[in-house]
């Protein structure tokens, strides 16, 4: 069939796909081009909506090649992202992520080098796996930091899993944990007096050992010692 002939079959629908297609890209198809984006439809069963908003994606990213958008539409695809409805929820995930990684770069002075795989695998459990808000994150990075005077991403890491493991979505869970294990630790206190502070006690020889040690790669493995702020370790 010639592509003008299927441009106008179905009252035109592969001819406005395409007109749309040309507006979201910025640019004029070639003959090639056109016969390329049609395949996607006619030939790999997608539906119109998505090939365009997968040209909106590409655009939004800076690429207004035909082969990238075809190339993305496979890869999107073949990931299970293959209508529009899916596509939209991924491009949400997407910014949300990219929104969130800003944060935490800001956070923990990172900068705009690029991430490392360790640093990048961290953050995408946080944000994706776990879904932690940015408070949530911003509490553990004060815990961290007030116990190792220092941004630690594997001691971050290891609260933050013991969050999760435990339950707790929101600041007022957290603060709520909190309280109870100070209500716990003074009743405990009224019975038994005791000969030191255990929290301030860790507190001291953590810190202790991080300025005997010194540097990032000769820390302590966090998962064997990592405190929960509770009064305990999270093993």
């Amino acid at each position: 069939m010639e592509l003008a002939e299927l441009l106008e079959r179905d009252d035109g629908r592969y001819g406005q796909l395409v007109d749309e297609c040309q507006r979201a890209l910025g640019r004029i198809f070639t003959g090639s081009e056109t016969s390329k984006l049609v395949a996607l439809c006619d030939y790999m069963g997608m539906e119109p909506e998505f090939v365009l908003l997968v040209c909106a994606y590409c655009a939004g990213k800076g690429k207004n090649s035909v082969r990238y958008v075809e190339r993305t539409a496979c890869g999107l695809t073949a990931d299970g992202v293959d209508d529009a409805v899916k596509l939209d929820a991924y491009i949400k995930q997407k910014d949300h992520y990219k929104t969130m990684e800003y944060k935490l770069r800001e956070m923990l002075g990172l900068g705009s080098r690029a991430l490392t795989k360790k640093e990048h695998d961290i953050m995408g459990r946080w944000i994706d796996v776990w879904q932690f808000d940015p408070e949530i994150i911003a509490r553990a990075y004060e815990i961290t930091v007030g116990y190792t005077d220092r941004a630690s991403l594997p001691y971050m890491d290891k609260i933050l899993e013991n969050w999760y493991t435990l339950g707790y979505r929101t600041l007022e869970d957290i603060s709520a944990a909190e309280d109870k294990r100070k209500t716990e630790k003074a009743a405990l206190n009224s019975d038994v007096a005791p000969s030191f502070d255990t929290d301030e006690f860790f507190e001291l020889a953590l810190k202790r050992s991080y300025a005997k040690i010194g540097g990032e790669a000769a820390k302590p493995d966090v998962k064997d010692n990592v405190p929960d702020k509770m009064g305990k370790e999270v093993s």
